[in-house]
Formats: C-alpha cells, structure tokens, sequence
C-alpha cells in the first residue's frame, strides 16, 4: 500500500489501493456503516467478540461444557457469525497451545479468506481488526504490510469500503 493515494485527517488516514477505499480509523469512530466486522479469535473460540452477546456466568459454564466438547478450528480459517449482515467473520488467528500461540501465515491466510469470503458474500463494506496485534506480537507495521500484499493479491468487484480498526 506504499504505493496508494493518501490524506490524513485528525483522527483517521485513508488510502486508496485496488479500487478500495481503506479507512484507519478507531474502534469507537466507525467511518461507515460496516455489512461485516472480522475479529482475531482462536482454535476454541474462546477470545472475547466485542459484538457477541455478554453472557451470565451460567451461560459461561455451559459454553465452557460444549467447547470441551468441541473440535479446534485450523489456523488461518474464518468462522463466520449471523446469518444477515452485519455479518461476524472470526479469523483463527491463534492457537493457544502452540508456542508462539501465533504465526504471521496465520494471519496472511485469514486475510484472504476474509477477502474471499466478503466477495462471495458481495459485500461492499467490511470492518477489520488488526489481526495478530491485539493478543499477539504483530507490530502493527507489519500487519500493514501483509494487509497491503492481501489487497494486491485479491480482486474486489463488490467491496469498496475497509475500515482497518485501531
């Protein structure tokens, strides 16, 4: 995204790469009207949503029960939440129970398959963490440089409007 067209406003910087608008921006001032957000989450699915439901301390222990039960989600796959936007795309971008509990092709991975899954789906805007810096130690340099080579690579006849999450 070096490459890209920029400005810069007081609390947002927006590039423009591959026909797509990108907007940084923080988690509390969205730029747009997002039709899905993609957050970071594990194998078990166990890191917190900021959009799923808080749950009572007995729904806890139930959600603990059923994910004894449950099979690990692959590294570097989407799962996706709702069945109407906004939609809830969770990148498996950790696995608790390796050492470094992430990896960089983790990251690269999901972010395709987020590309992928929001053209299938013809979305026209899409909300992104940062993924692997949140829990993980991603410099956020970095996670740029991997977001910009997953721009490049990907095609976007429907999605126009990225708003990268800070």
């Amino acid at each position: 995204m070096a490459d890209s067209n920029h400005s810069f406003t007081e609390e947002k910087i927006i590039l423009y790469a591959e026909g797509l608008k990108i907007v940084v921006a923080p988690g509390d001032k969205p730029p747009f009207e997002v039709q899905a957000m993609a957050f970071e989450q594990d194998t078990f699915l166990i890191m917190d949503d900021p959009l799923r439901e808080k749950y009572s301390d007995e729904t806890k222990a139930e959600l603990i029960s059923e994910m004894s039960d449950t099979l690990p989600v692959p590294p570097g796959n989407i799962v996706i939440r709702g069945e109407k936007v906004p939609f809830r795309f969770l990148a498996i971008v950790y696995d608790v129970s390796q050492e470094p509990s992430w990896r960089e092709e983790w990251v690269v991975i999901a972010l395709n398959e987020i590309f992928r899954e929001s053209e299938y789906r013809q979305l026209q805007s899409l909300g992104l963490q940062m993924l692997g810096t949140l829990h993980g130690g991603l410099p956020r340099e970095r996670f740029f440089a991997l977001l910009g080579a997953a721009v490049k690579r990907a095609s976007f006849p429907h999605l126009k409007y990225l708003w990268v999450i800070t």
